[in-house]
């Protein structure tokens, strides 16, 4: 797989680039966390667009998560490869989701927030624990 390939305003390059950051920062029993990675995942996307607009940083990452979901991997045969590509896309999908629920946190909506736990909690879950299990 080319490592430059555009995923949206982000190629693989630049997310492991910024993964590898992120790890060299954290000690050997401790495990980076959702908060960290997201941040450091809009803090790449903000670089990249040049802009701070949350919107844009969020439509960004959906972006490249979406390209991320429906790329075809079948004939990828190097397994490192396949480990890097979905690491990342569980990393991509849980930033993802975590920000959806943040967002619909902040309406201050106790049963559209209580909805949003119900519906994204689990999939925030889902795609950390195998973006973490990647790394065990």
């Amino acid at each position: 797989m080319n490592q430059d390939i555009p995923l949206g305003d982000v190629n693989f390059n630049d997310i492991t680039r910024v993964m590898i950051e992120c790890g060299s920062k954290v000690s050997s029993e401790d495990m980076v966390n959702l908060v960290e990675m997201k941040d450091i995942i809009f803090k790449l996307h903000v670089d990249k667009l040049g802009e701070q607009k949350l919107k844009l940083i969020i439509d960004s990452v959906a972006k490249t998560t979406n390209i991320l979901n429906n790329l075809d991997i079948t004939a990828m045969t190097d397994a490192d490869k396949q480990h890097k590509y979905n690491s990342t896309k569980h990393l991509y999908n849980s930033v993802l989701y975590y920000t959806i629920f943040l967002t619909i946190k902040m309406k201050n909506d106790s049963a559209l927030t209580e909805d949003a736990k119900r519906d994204f909690i689990p999939l925030v879950k889902e795609h950390w624990t195998s973006f973490c299990s990647c790394y065990e």
